[in-house]
């Protein structure tokens, strides 16, 4: 049945258009030029087009009919979630190194030496002039020279790690029912 309308609107279609085209072919005519003809066909068809698209939105925007009874439409809407994902910066780090300074005491013992003169008695007789020479004797002491050199201490790594995390989401979504009321003693049959 739905078939049938459809074939006879699609005739309704053709007929607008072809009536539209021999409108404009006969104003042509009656100006006697070739290109009349064509600029009157080719209006004609496009106002049958306009006028069979002005029809078709009447007919349309009124309930369907059936041959057989009266019905009418109602459409149902829920909505639904789409869930997307998308990276939102939430922090930043940075990291430098800093120097520590600390004092450090260490304890080292170093040698010196010290001149060490004993005096004796000697007879004066003995003496001769040629020992009163000056005698010098080198001493020595150990002096602490520092040296400082950097050591390795450890490495530290850093790196980013992603960790996978479940969230529950609630939020509320709206879904249209049919509610019937009726008045008097109608049946009313559900499928």
């Amino acid at each position: 049945m739905l078939r049938n309308l459809e074939r006879e609107q699609f005739l309704k279609n053709i007929w607008t258009i072809i009536i539209g085209g021999v409108l404009g072919a006969i104003i042509g005519f009656w100006y006697n030029t070739i290109s009349s003809i064509i600029v009157g066909t080719t209006i004609g068809i496009l106002i049958g087009m306009v006028v069979q698209g002005l029809i078709n939105y009447t007919i349309n925007k009124t309930p369907h009919e059936n041959a057989s009874s009266n019905q009418s439409t109602l459409q149902l809407r829920e909505e639904q979630l789409d869930i997307s994902k998308r990276l939102v910066q939430t922090g930043k780090v940075s990291m430098h190194k800093e120097v520590i300074t600390k004092k450090k005491v260490i304890v080292v013992p170093v040698t010196r030496e010290e001149l060490v003169i004993d005096m004796l008695d000697l007879d004066k007789e003995d003496m001769d002039e040629s020992d009163q020479n000056t005698i010098r004797i080198p001493l020595s002491e150990e002096r602490i020279e520092i040296i400082k050199h950097p050591v390795i201490l450890e490495d530290v790594e850093v790196y980013r790690r992603h960790l996978q995390e479940t969230t529950h989401i609630e939020e509320t979504i709206r879904r249209e029912e049919v509610k019937i009321k009726a008045n008097g003693k109608h049946k009313i049959i559900k499928k």
